[in-house]
């Protein structure tokens, strides 16, 4: 196998975009851009007496607007529609947002944390 050099690397832009076939029809999701990857993860964490804390109130809700797409890729919806969507119902999206988690590396990693944090959804302690 060849060697990756630079221009290869940074050439690698366009977008995987994963179908999710449901009993409702079918979701499109798609692969998030390095950049969009850090600061969805960076937004999973707020600041508490100076400590990073994990904050779930959000998370779906931003990653389902990152990921949901068109069958070409192109985005179905923006950063400030992201809070529409807090209010959809979960048990409809979780194909999409499982399939987007794996497709990004992301799978286990928000859920682990939350069933593994010593904190509630609210913030407060056990």
């Amino acid at each position: 196998m060849a060697d990756m050099g630079k221009d290869q690397i940074l050439s690698k832009r366009k977008r995987k975009v994963v179908a999710v076939e449901t009993d409702d029809g079918t979701f499109y999701v798609r692969s998030l851009r390095l950049g969009e990857k850090n600061r969805y993860e960076a937004g999973n964490y707020i600041l508490k007496g100076g400590k990073p804390t994990l904050n779930f109130d959000t998370a779906d809700a931003r990653l389902a607007a990152l990921v949901l797409c068109d069958s070409e890729g192109n985005a179905l919806f923006n950063d400030l529609e992201a809070a529409e969507l807090q209010h959809v119902d979960a048990p409809f999206l979780e194909p999409a947002l499982a399939a987007a988690k794996k497709l990004n590396g992301l799978a286990g990693d928000a859920e682990s944390e939350r069933k593994n944090s010593p904190t509630t959804l609210n913030g407060a302690s056990p």
